[in-house]
């Protein structure tokens, strides 16, 4: 009963859930044992063809390659792993930005018999970041570096210059009598001509 829960409570999370075992033969091949209604509707395949396929079913090539050799790990280390972040590519073409985990799954002899993927999608997480740090490093009007940011880049182009690596040269550009475009056609068209 407490399986039967904790499978109806996984079905329905808003997390992308994967359930692997190990088939017990050499070379050992990581199928799938459970994928939860999130993660087909992100990769857009008939449930059906996903039970007891590779992972590389859903992941793709390399990304599932990379969930194989991470799976068999926790298959042989028995401890799970600390959560790092991946990109996937849903049946959209969108590319998405997940923090993933992965559990060791054990029988009732302690003895690991599977591994539970848990990936919560970030991307909006990670595209407000992106912007934040975007607004803190560029000019609202002209959407050009600031003064931030040009003091980042300067402090690392001399560092570069001072260690010989890259000599590096730096031009300035002063607009004259830009005031009097502000005060006789006003800000609105000064802030045009900027742009």
């Amino acid at each position: 009963r407490i399986r039967f829960q904790l499978l109806c409570a996984m079905e329905f999370s808003n997390r992308v859930l994967v359930v692997v075992e190990d088939d017990n033969i050499h070379p050992p091949i990581v199928r799938l044992l459970f994928v939860n209604a999130n993660h087909i509707d992100f990769v857009g395949l008939d449930p059906q063809q996903v039970l007891g396929a590779h992972v590389g079913l859903l992941f793709g090539e390399e990304n599932g390659a990379r969930s194989h050799s991470l799976d068999r790990m926790v298959f042989e280390t028995g401890r799970p792993l600390p959560s790092y972040e991946e990109e996937m590519v849903g049946r959209d073409g969108e590319p998405r930005v997940f923090i993933t985990t992965k559990s060791p799954l054990r029988d009732d002899t302690n003895i690991v018999s599977g591994v539970l993927t848990s990936s919560l999608d970030i991307t909006a997480r990670k595209r407000t970041e992106g912007h934040l740090r975007h607004l803190a490093h560029h000019d609202p009007l002209t959407d050009l570096p600031n003064r931030t940011l040009l003091r980042e880049r300067m402090r690392r182009l001399i560092a570069r210059a001072r260690r010989g690596d890259q000599p590096f040269a730096l031009h300035l550009l002063d607009l004259d009598g830009f005031k009097a475009v502000n005060d006789l056609l006003g800000h609105s068209a000064g802030d045009r001509f900027i742009k």
